[in-house]
């Protein structure tokens, strides 16, 4: 016979506890009577998920009795001494304030399922469902070493809630961009893990870690970048900027990946730097004498190149010169002298260009030009070197 549904111990429990994130949002929107529904469901996901981590060690771990009598499980109430009693030898427990915070939302299940349900101010179900779901979610870390926030459909949604992130490790102060700073207060833009959107990110090790899923990232750039909501990608990345042109950093198109307002000169660092090319070679301006200057090979046709070189601090392109041959700004030169064959059909095609002495031009002219002079030399138009 074909099975319409089966469900592991942890599976069973994520499926429990998606659909207590549901009435949780539907409660927190005003449909207070979901309240009921949310507190159930979770408890029920703490209980199956403990008893999957019994499971995980040898399935005859979450039966009452240990002489193989399925049909009865062991109580709710007894979970956290069995684990502590199975897990012994890899020095695992769960702690003190997360049995308090399981014993509790248990013990307001057994109420809302056996007595009249009652929330109001003093006894608000907001608070216990927050610290539960924190509390599971460190166990399962624990002891699967897993996410929840990788299995909960409803995730983003639900630590957007204050009452949710206010309990998430309270005493860790996450990453912000500052975008304004005055006598009075600093303005702050939070910035959320990409993965876990929880805004807990830390400096570790020259890099960025989420305290909360312990994911790395290489750079605040990195984390903007890796960000799949495009307006809060946006938002921090306005914030990004903001703050670094507080700081006297000046920001133009980027002249490796061409994408615009992405590279900027860091006066302090004297450093070129793309948001997402990350650093850029860079040397001393002739100009300002800062580390500003980078080089960029602009294509002409016919595989030929050119460098131009631009300054970040100046903004603007350093070894830009005027071709008398085609009256064009352009970035590289190359002196050649020309002897004309045919007078008219040369003058068609350089009208700017003056003679020096008979038929014979003497002029340093830029790429674009060199590759006119060869064409007109394979017509019988003029020979140069």
């Amino acid at each position: 016979m074909s099975k319409i549904l089966e469900l592991r111990l942890y599976d069973n429990a994520i499926d429990f506890i998606n659909k207590s994130t549901e009435s949780f949002l539907f409660a927190v929107q005003g449909e207070e009577r979901e309240f009921k529904y949310a507190i159930l469901l979770l408890a029920n996901g703490v209980e199956l998920v403990l008893k999957s981590i019994l499971e995980d060690k040898h399935p005859l771990f979450i039966n009452e009795s240990l002489d193989n009598n399925k049909d009865k499980t062991v109580k709710a109430e007894n979970l956290v001494q069995r684990i502590k009693l199975v897990y012994a030898s890899e020095n695992k427990f769960i702690k003190k304030h997360e049995v308090e915070v399981f014993d509790s939302i248990r013990n307001l299940r057994n109420q809302i399922i056996h007595k009249d349900v009652v929330f109001d101010a003093n006894n608000h179900p907001t608070h216990l469902y927050a610290k539960t779901l924190y509390a599971l979610d460190l166990v399962v870390r624990r002891f699967k070493n897993k996410l929840l926030s990788e299995v909960i459909a409803n995730w983003d949604l639900i630590v957007k809630i204050d009452d949710i992130r206010k309990v998430y490790h309270v005493q860790v102060k996450g990453l912000t961009i500052d975008v304004e700073k005055t006598s009075e207060k600093t303005l702050s833009t939070p910035v959320p893990c990409p993965l876990c959107t929880l805004e807990k990110l830390i400096p570790k090790d020259d890099k960025i870690q989420c305290f909360n899923c312990g994911h790395s990232f290489g750079n605040i750039q990195e984390v903007i970048l890796s960000n799949s909501d495009e307006e809060i990608r946006e938002d921090l990345f306005l914030a990004f900027v903001e703050s670094k042109v507080s700081q006297g950093c000046v920001f133009t198109d980027c002249i490796n990946c061409g994408t615009e307002d992405y590279s900027w000169f860091d006066p302090q660092e004297n450093i070129v730097q793309c948001f997402s090319c990350g650093l850029l070679p860079s040397k001393e301006c002739p100009e300002c004498k800062c580390n500003s200057e980078v080089s960029s090979e602009i294509p002409l046709g016919s595989g030929l190149t050119e460098e131009a070189l631009f300054c970040f601090h100046c903004n603007a392109i350093i070894n830009s010169e005027y071709c008398r041959g085609c009256s064009s700004s352009s970035f590289s030169f190359q002196h050649v002298s020309i002897d004309v064959v045919k007078v008219e059909q040369f003058k068609g095609e350089f009208p700017y260009l003056e003679f020096n002495n008979g038929p014979f031009i003497s002029e340093r002219l830029c790429a674009k030009c060199i590759i006119k002079l060869e064409n007109l030399e394979e017509n019988g138009i003029l020979s140069f070197n």
